[in-house]
């Protein structure tokens, strides 16, 4: 026979139990339910000073793999390398919406951009970017064409750009196009890769 002694501590260690495991699940949906009103983790961009101008920005469509003119008015710095930095975030940004028509992962973000001679852009982008981009060969040919037709209608003197990914080479966008290259910026060059 069980001591009466015994019988109250394992009937309060069981309630303890219980409890705890209550608690323990309400923690969890308050959890949930704070992720769910939590606005989207994205990063913030250090504020830009200099001034509005409206720019020209290719967007792809997937569908039919034409890129779209979309002018937009944006604050651009004064300085090449930051006005080429902000020029392509609004392209990044463009992709980013809900109704985009070529999503780019909602963490993507263009770093810095270096300009080691005046026909070169080096873009640094951040994991994301690369991360989670879709893949498929038209798709990530898109995202390379939408840079250089952007760069080209903004920037005319960077006649050539480089992208980085975290500040390294990457074998790839995300599966098929080489990201080992330096590519142009002319029209002609992507007129002939993409469909008509």
């Amino acid at each position: 026979m069980i001591s009466r002694a015994l019988f109250i501590t394992m009937l309060f260690l069981l309630i303890g139990v219980v409890a705890l495991g209550i608690y323990g699940l309400h923690l969890k949906h308050q959890m949930e339910l704070s992720a769910e009103l939590a606005p989207e983790a994205k990063p913030v961009a250090a504020p830009v000073n200099g001034s509005t101008a409206i720019i020209a920005l290719f967007v792809p469509e997937d569908g039919s793999g034409v890129l779209v003119r979309r002018d937009v008015s944006v604050e651009v710095p004064s300085g090449q390398s930051g006005r080429v930095r902000e020029i392509l975030r609004a392209l990044v940004s463009t992709c980013q919406a809900k109704n985009s028509t070529h999503p780019l992962s909602s963490d993507a973000d263009i770093r810095e951009v270096f300009l080691p001679s005046p026909n070169l852009a080096v873009i640094n982008t951040n994991a994301a970017f690369a991360d989670g981009h879709r893949s498929g060969i038209l798709v990530e040919e898109l995202t390379l064409a939408a840079i250089a037709r952007t760069l080209a209608v903004n920037m005319p003197d960077i006649k050539q750009f480089k992208l980085l990914i975290d500040g390294k080479e990457r074998e790839t966008l995300a599966g098929h196009v080489d990201l080992l290259e330096i590519y142009p910026t002319d029209q002609q060059t992507w007129a002939q890769l993409l469909p008509r």
